[in-house]
């Protein structure tokens, strides 16, 4: 998480888009919609960062934690999706943190009624689009940075995606890849499983003998090492 990707110019246009930016708690947020949703998504994003601080307060572990901790019944949505998704990745729930907020906060945006959000939170990437768009990936140092490009067609969203790295950004990262990016349906859940296996990566062997079979079948993952890729599951069209 906290990686910024970049995301190119649409194929084409259905709906005129409207960009704007939130800054709030740690989270700078670059969004674009066809629907004019500044001041709600402000209020929904300070909504989200209260109901994590409200939980966080009463639960110091569930921030400081690298590994998955038990979610109460009545904690706030957004703290039971992290925490689910920590369950199933084995990282520390804070780890779906900025996925968490650009999901959520997408998915409110689309319930107003637009049929077009991206939402941004540093590189980690809620998208629902009717028209072809392009992400084009940064991998810090490796020659393959800025080299490839994901094309997110409609049927594919809403989708999440969401990287990690060791070289990029200011989270921590326990392996040395340049970037690890994962697409799934939920961002929340790309953001755990792109630290998961970020932390797995050490070094170019680690990630030419990565065992796939590892990894579900629902994410797709492509991750940088120097000069080398793993391509994997269900991605995106790669160019």
């Amino acid at each position: 998480m906290n990686l910024e990707l970049l995301i190119l110019d649409n194929m084409s246009y259905v709906h005129a888009m409207m960009k704007w930016q939130l800054d709030f708690g740690e989270s700078h947020l670059k969004i674009s919609s066809d629907l004019d949703a500044k001041k709600k998504s402000l209020e929904k994003l300070v909504e989200l960062y209260n109901d994590l601080l409200s939980y966080i307060n009463s639960n110091p572990l569930f921030k400081s934690s690298y590994e998955p901790v038990k979610v109460q019944n009545d904690a706030p949505a957004i703290v039971k999706s992290m925490g689910d998704a920590a369950v199933r990745t084995g990282v520390g729930p804070m780890a779906a943190v900025a996925g968490a907020i650009s999901e959520y906060l997408g998915e409110y945006i689309v319930s107003l009624g637009a049929l077009d959000v991206v939402v941004d939170n540093g590189g980690d990437i809620f998208i629902k689009t009717t028209t072809p768009k392009k992400i084009g990936i940064y991998a810090g140092p490796s020659v393959l940075s800025e080299k490839m490009v994901f094309l997110v067609n409609p049927e594919d969203t809403p989708l999440g995606v969401c990287t990690s790295s060791a070289s990029v950004g200011h989270s921590v990262s326990m392996g040395c890849a340049d970037s690890v990016t994962v697409t799934h349906k939920s961002a929340a859940h790309a953001d755990a499983f792109a630290t998961s296996i970020a932390n797995n990566i050490h070094s170019v062997d680690d990630l030419k003998n990565f065992d796939t079979a590892t990894l579900p079948s629902d994410i797709g993952v492509l991750a940088v090492k120097d000069d080398y890729i793993l391509a994997f599951g269900k991605l995106p069209n790669l160019l």
